[in-house]
């Protein structure tokens, strides 16, 4: 966060830079009420600049989370405020701390018709979406409970700040009622009811879930007849009908068993729907996550899978009886290799799974830049606690340089009734698909774990799923349909399969590890995937004639409804295709003004009036949903950028566009502070390689 977004003379909230995050979790699934996700994130940020001032109070983003316990740097804190809703220290609404409620509640005496309630509703809504639209719906402001300093600029110290949470339409089932404010907008309805002793509740404040609903040995028949024989109570907020239906998809499939799979996020497309966090797009964090779900389930995060293991949960019942369950971890690292917020995905799911080898030199990349991690979380530890006792920092110790040297595979994953034909011929396609890449692109794809496709039904998506952009895309995970699945007798069903999953991998680069930095350049992200996914493999696929024939179709249809009016412009903010909509801000505050100022001097204006568009910038960035345009337009727009990008293969030639292409794989985002972890991770790629030498020599010389 720059100093200008930060008042020195008076103290406002105080949006942090993350270095790294740590989410630890329990995700399962409630018959009859939906999906939850429930536990506690540590973020370690760091502090205000120096010349901010002291900051008393601290923003996160948060969308419709049910927050219970906050502290920073172990010190007890508190939600302040929840979007444009004050929260007493109780925890429930403060209406007179909200001007809009304030202003209602002035104004009642003249609510005495119809017509001015309507008007007065259809205002409330109209602010609520402005809120919602600007990001402010999403702030969560934190304060300590004492009203001290959080951190002071220029200070060598980390803030470490804790919070459990809950999110998902479940939540209800546990006793988590939502926020005052919310229930206006959620409708009674009955939900079932918990088993018995279902409110026990375990170390550090985390609330433990009930034996019946978490899984334990007895399996799903054993949780649905649990909570059929539990007694009838009134009808309640069945998790939140509207208010948090955004954080998960979760489906269960009555055609296969019951089998159970969760999306997130969900409908809210963005991360604050499911884990308190900063989402700024130019911000890059090392993630971790230990996600915990029922013994029959795979969870799928970024990142590299150090661990699985089966572990056993007590709770204690009303009775002062003990329940017992099991539950498998699954512990993910970001093996050296940050990311921003939302770029995490969740998806669990009853799967079936192939793993593919990766490459060797994608093992002795990342395995350095893991090492590299762990020496900076060790020199952190060391920094803040003399004996290296610390248990906030070794809480992140982890054998991730291990891992992705020996562990790290391509995965796919899919519902077992595709294991035995669709699921091999899916696997085939990716290991096609990603060799042709790392040799078209001269090294290998950049995220440590390797990539991950997982299937999963259609009814467990968050949006309907198009041919052009047929998944939801996270840090190396690709979560698709299972509607993208082809039959190997179907030579059709394995064309749209195999380009899907071409399309889907060429996007972890270009969109994924590469983004766009402003709006404008979404087109050339998406333009660039889909070309090398068709130079690469599409046209091995089905042919080059074959492609250029489909691309000739494309620029037809392109041109047929391109008036001027119809489509935006390609360099256009409204040409937003970029990961559904959402909106990129990948550039400085420095490099949006820099470039600003040169397009008025083109002009012949005055550089000074791009004053606005650079405080525009410079504000702090915000959690916002995405906004899509129309989905004929966002097809003919990526019609449009794919036809331009071609249009420049034919200016600079194959040779020519490949070296461009190899020129931008080459490029690696850095977050502020991690200049060092780069140079050390090349640093330790290099000893690696004359390491192997010398051992090749002397193996010779023998």
């Amino acid at each position: 966060m720059s100093a200008s977004a930060m008042d020195v003379d008076a103290p406002r909230a105080w949006l942090p830079d993350v270095r790294r995050q740590h989410l630890d979790l329990d995700v399962g699934f409630v018959p009859g009420a939906g999906g939850y996700v429930q536990g506690h994130t540590t973020i370690v940020c760091r502090p205000p600049p120096t010349g901010s001032g002291d900051a008393t109070e601290l923003t996160l983003h948060a969308h419709e989370l049910v927050v219970t316990r906050v502290t920073v740097n172990d010190a007890p804190a508190r939600v302040i405020r929840r979007g444009r809703i004050a929260v007493r220290p109780d925890g429930s609404d403060d209406p007179s701390g909200d001007e809009d409620a304030a202003l209602a509640v002035s104004d009642a005496g003249a609510l005495t018709s119809g017509a001015s309630i309507a008007r007065n509703a259809c205002e409330g809504m109209l602010a609520d979406a402005r809120a919602v639209a600007d990001g402010s719906a999403d702030e969560l402001v934190i304060a300590l409970e004492d009203g001290g300093v959080i951190a002071s600029g220029g200070s060598s110290d980390d803030v470490v700040v804790r919070v459990w949470y809950g999110a998902g339409t479940a939540m209800n089932a546990f006793g988590s009622q939502p926020p005052d404010s919310w229930r206006r907008i959620a409708p009674l309805v009955a939900h079932p009811r918990t088993a018995p002793g279902a409110n026990g509740a375990g170390a550090d404040g985390d609330q433990m879930l009930p034996q019946s609903l978490g899984g334990g040995s007895g399996g799903a028949d054993e949780r649905t007849e649990a909570l059929d024989e539990a007694p009838e109570e009134p009808p309640g907020y069945a998790g939140w009908c509207n208010p948090g239906d955004g954080a998960m998809c979760a489906f269960v499939d009555p055609d296969e068993g019951n089998a159970r799979f969760l999306c997130a996020p969900g409908s809210a497309l963005r991360p604050a729907a499911w884990f308190p966090c900063v989402d700024d797009g130019g911000s890059l964090v090392h993630f971790s996550a230990v996600a915990r779900v029922d013994p029959d389930l795979t969870a799928v995060l970024p990142g590299v899978l150090t661990k699985t293991e089966l572990v056993e949960e007590t709770t204690t019942t009303d009775d002062g009886s003990t329940r017992t369950r099991s539950r498998r971890a699954f512990d993910y690292v970001s093996g050296g290799v940050p990311v921003r917020a939302h770029r995490m995905v969740l998806a669990v799911g009853t799967f079936a799974t192939r793993k593919i080898p990766t490459s060797a030199a994608h093992r002795d990349k990342f395995a350095a830049a893991a090492r590299a991690e762990e020496e900076d979380k060790e020199e952190e530890a060391a920094k803040n606690d003399a004996d290296g006792a610390n248990a906030r920092f070794h809480q992140y110790s982890d054998n991730a340089a291990e891992s992705t040297a020996h562990s790290s595979t391509h995965a796919l994953h899919c519902p077992p009734c595709y294991a035995d034909n669709e699921l091999p011929a899916a696997a085939s396609c990716a290991a096609s698909a990603l060799k042709s890449f790392e040799t078209y692109l001269g090294r290998p794809f950049p995220y440590p774990g390797g990539l991950t496709f997982c299937f999963v039904p259609p009814d467990a998506l968050p949006v309907s799923m198009d041919l052009r952009l047929p998944a939801m895309l996270g840090a190396g995970v690709t979560i698709l349909s299972t509607d993208r699945l082809g039959h190997p007798l179907s030579a059709a069903d394995l064309v749209t399969s195999r380009t899907a999953i071409a399309e889907c991998a060429a996007r972890q680069l270009f969109g994924g590890f590469l983004e766009p930095r402003e709006d404008t350049d979404a087109w050339l992200a998406e333009g660039l995937a889909s070309y090398m996914a068709g130079t690469c493999y599409v046209s091995s696929l089905m042919g080059a004639d074959e492609l250029k024939y489909q691309r000739a179709r494309e620029v037809e249809a392109v041109v047929e409804c391109d008036d001027g009016d119809a489509l935006p412009p390609l360099a256009s903010p409204s040409a937003r295709i970029w990961a559904r909509g959402r909106s990129a801000c990948g550039a400085s505050a420095e490099e949006v003004k820099a470039r600003a100022v040169g397009e008025a001097r083109a002009r012949g204006e005055d550089p000074d009036a791009v004053a606005a568009l650079e405080h525009a910038r410079d504000v702090a960035p915000a959690s916002k949903p995405p906004r899509p345009p129309a989905p004929g337009v966002d097809t003919l727009v990526r019609y449009k950028a794919v036809a331009v990008v071609d249009m420049l293969e034919r200016k600079l030639g194959e040779e020519g566009m490949q070296k461009v292409i190899r020129k931008l794989a080459s490029l690696q985002g850095k977050a502020p502070g991690a200049e060092s972890l780069q140079e050390a991770a090349i640093a330790a790629s290099k000893a690696t390689r004359a390491a192997k030498e010398k051992a090749a020599a002397a193996a010779e010389a023998a």
